[in-house]
């Protein structure tokens, strides 16, 4: 009886070493590269063109002409996260990098993004995978699906 207990701890530990190894943390899965979710393309040029109105009627009118290039744009733009903590914006509309630096609050889910001007973007982490993550945006509000390529 005693040697089926003293087995019985040892799978125990083992399996719990192997649970407590197997737990992902957000800061893991988030390091690739990452595109926007095809579904909310749309969505997105339609906010360019209101952004674009407010500020430049005219343009937008031009704009607004264009739409499946923009829609080409966004879903060319790429997002990578590095190990290093340093993120790289790539937009599909000038293929230029912006490089900065990123962190991940645990506390409260916070993704935070500080680009090379010292400009901070803050978004709530609602959803986290080797596949795919999904922010609520802080200034905006809007839910946005990213999905990994690499």
């Amino acid at each position: 009886m005693r040697k089926i207990m003293n087995y019985s701890f040892l799978i125990a530990i083992c399996l719990s070493l192997f649970a407590f190894n197997s737990i992902k943390s957000p800061e893991k899965d988030i390091v690739g590269v990452w595109s926007i979710d095809e579904s909310l393309i749309p969505k997105t040029v339609e906010k360019i063109l209101a952004r674009v109105e407010k500020s430049n009627p005219e343009q937008a009118a031009a704009l607004k002409q264009q739409k499946e290039l923009i829609a080409a744009g966004v879903s060319a733009t790429t997002l990578e996260f590095k190990e290093n903590k340093e993120y790289i914006l790539t937009t599909g509309f000038d293929n230029i990098p912006r490089i900065g630096s990123w962190d991940i609050s645990i506390k409260d889910s916070t993704l935070i993004r500080t680009d090379s001007k010292g400009e901070i973007s803050k978004g709530r982490l609602i959803e986290i995978n080797d596949l795919r993550f999904r922010i609520i945006k802080s200034k905006t509000n809007d839910t946005i699906t990213y999905n990994k390529i690499k």
